[in-house]
Formats: C-alpha cells, structure tokens, sequence
C-alpha cells in the first residue's frame, strides 16, 4: 500500500470541528493506504503551542496560537512549523510515497522551498471556496499575485468539484497542472434510503449555516409563505443556526397561520440530519455560492428530493430527475414549490439517489483516491523537484 503524509490547515481540535470534511477523506484514504495526517495551523490567541508528534499515532498536530493578526507573521510562522516538521519526520527516517497538502494557503506559500526539501511528489487537495471571490483580494494586489503563485509550479491539484477546479485556475492564471476531482463523501450508514410512505403533509426541510452570507434562508421561507396561501397540508423544517433565523422568526411572526406551520430543529448532529432528511419530502438549498453542497448529496442519499439554486456545484448532480434548478428569487422559488407538490409523484419511491450513491459513498470516493494518488505518484519524476 502507498504511503501517504496528509498535512492540512484545517482539522478539528477540540470543540472546532473545522476541516470535518478533510477529517472525512483522510479516513477513507486509510481503506486504500498507509495514511498519517499532521495538522499544522497558526491560530489567533493567546499564546499556545500544541506539540503532539507521537510516532505511534497516526494523527499529529503543530498548532501555535499568537496574538497576532498579521498574515505575513502567520505565513512566517506556519512556514516554520513545517520545517521542525520535515526535520523530525528527516530524525525518525520517515519517508512517504506521497506528500498530500489540504488547503494550499499558507501551508504552500513558499512552494519552492518545500518542493526542494521534500524530493518527493506532492500533490494539493483543496477545498477552499474563497477562490470564486478571488481571496477577497484586489485583483492585481501582491496579496493575491503571492497565493496565486502557489499554483504556477506544475504541483498536482485535487479538488471537490469542477467549480472550483476552474475557480482556482481563474485565480492563479494559470492551468498547465494535472487535475483531478475527488468529491466529498457523504456516509450511506447515517444518510441510507427512507422506506417510502404516503404522508398527509407535504415536509420541506432546510439545513444550513445561516450565518454564512452565501445561504439564503429567507427566499426558501417567503417561497413557503406564498405556496401556503394555496395549500394547507404544508410543513416546513428548518435545522441550523445563525443570524438569518432571527429575520425568518419576525417576517413569520405577522402571519401565526404560516408560523405555526413552521418548526425550527436547531443545530443537528449527523444521524439527526438524516433522519430529519428521511421525514423529509424535498430539501430546500438557497444558496449564492457552493464548491460542492455535501447536504444537497445527503438528501439524496436518503431519497429526498432536492430543490436547490442553479448553481454549477450543485447542478453537477441534481438534475430535473431528482429535483429542481431555481434562480434566485422569490418568485423563481415560489414557482418550485408549487412544480413540486403538484408532481411530487414524480419524485417517489423512484431511486432518485442512484447516481449520488455510486459517485458519493465511501467505497466510490476510496476507488476514486486509489486511482487518483496512483496516478500522481506514477507521473512524477526527478525532473518534478
């Protein structure tokens, strides 16, 4: 089996659970190889070093809180952390097949400098939506010219969706790297096909971080408040947390017939999602931006229908046989709704999950990493240093 070093910027430690989807790819990539992960980050605080190295655990951390906000120290710093790092793995005459970097800033900020200690192939795994808004940078900024750079030295990117693949490319100005997709994973023990029976109420469901200003909890909400004046037997579920609640809870308030339809879960843990999405009859996904949408594939996982916003990531895998495509705006989502309840036997019982299942699942997703590492490692040569 190859051996395989995975250091990533993002992982959760304690009760942060940032980077719970790298998490999710470096336990897969244990089916199909040797895998260990160093979680190497600088962090704003007070100051904290958090050394665990021990050759006898598969997971490692070097995480280094300041109380410092500059990225230029943080680059400095996180740089450093590397080099302690190839020189204890140098001491422990530890060697690795390949060399895997989960989020390339800062981590690759001096590509240069790792590609010529390393001498060995390296490969980037992002999952960083900031691309598509070019690192909040300006465009011709030194800033953004530095992190672009990381991508003009021929080093393999692997990413979770073709959007994001082209975002990057746009980013750095430059494609002549080999590309590869290896998508989320969605786990088919917790997110598993509903036993379809025929309900009174019509259950939307909506799940998001709605603190985040790319979700869009109030067109699904005012779509609801609108479909609601022409059907009665209507639920709508809203799990998640975050500042836009608060807006739904007040525009709900002015109507209490429209309100007492409406049940807000909360923040939910994984197995509460997917029985949630199995109550479910469509999952609703408003949204402005997404890299790959992990809750509109758990939805169908689960056999739940999805409406979701015309966005290439999601339009990657939903698709007029499991759902819908809406551009965003009241009118637009409110036109959905109503398509789906007067059709919503097109939707059931009909194996809408197939295809996501056969691209999503753990054992899809391992095959995929198997093919994909073989080939990186295959293709490199000296020349690579």
């Amino acid at each position: 089996m190859r051996k395989i070093l995975h250091i990533t910027n993002w992982y959760p430690y304690g009760k942060s659970q940032e980077g719970d989807f790298i998490e999710r790819h470096y336990k897969c990539a244990k089916q199909i190889s040797l895998s260990e992960i160093v979680h190497v980050q600088v962090l704003s605080g007070k100051f904290k070093f958090v050394h665990q190295l021990d050759k006898n655990s598969s997971e490692k951390r070097l995480l280094l809180f300041v109380p410092v906000n500059s990225h230029r120290v943080k680059e400095f710093l996180t740089t450093s952390l590397l080099l302690y790092l190839f020189f204890r793995l140098k001491l422990q005459k530890k060697s690795y097949d390949l060399y895997l970097f989960h989020i390339a800033y800062p981590l690759l900020i001096h590509t240069k400098l790792i590609k010529k200690i390393l001498k060995k192939p390296i490969a980037i795994q992002e999952h960083w939506s900031a691309y598509s808004q070019n690192f909040y940078l300006p465009p011709n900024s030194l800033a953004k010219r530095r992190i672009a750079n990381i991508f003009r030295h021929n080093i393999p990117l692997i990413t979770v969706s073709e959007p994001l693949r082209d975002d990057i490319v746009k980013f750095a100005e430059y494609d002549k790297f080999d590309k590869y997709i290896i998508p989320n994973i969605v786990f088919d023990n917790i997110f598993y096909p509903k036993k379809y029976s025929k309900k009174e109420d019509i259950v939307f469901f909506m799940l998001a971080n709605w603190s985040s200003p790319y979700k869009q909890l109030m067109l699904g909400v005012k779509a609801f408040y609108n479909v609601c004046k022409k059907y009665n037997n209507l639920k709508l579920c809203i799990g998640g947390d975050g500042e836009q609640l608060g807006e739904a809870k007040r525009f709900l308030s002015q109507y209490p017939e429209i309100y007492a339809k409406v049940e807000f879960l909360g923040l939910l843990d994984y197995k509460n999602v997917g029985d949630e999405m199995r109550k479910a009859d469509v999952f609703l996904h408003p949204s402005k931006m997404e890299t790959f949408s992990l809750v509109c594939a758990e939805a169908l996982f689960c056999e739940t229908a999805v409406i979701a916003s015309k966005i290439p990531a999601i339009a990657a895998f939903v698709n007029e046989n499991n759902g819908l495509l809406v551009d965003n705006s009241v009118e637009e989502w409110t036109k959905a709704l109503i398509y789906y309840i007067e059709n919503q036997d097109k939707y059931l019982n009909k194996n809408i999950g197939e295809d996501a299942r056969n691209r999503f699942s753990p054992k899809a997703i391992a095959e995929n990493m198997q093919k994909t590492f073989d080939t990186i490692i295959g293709k490199w040569s000296k020349n690579d240093k």
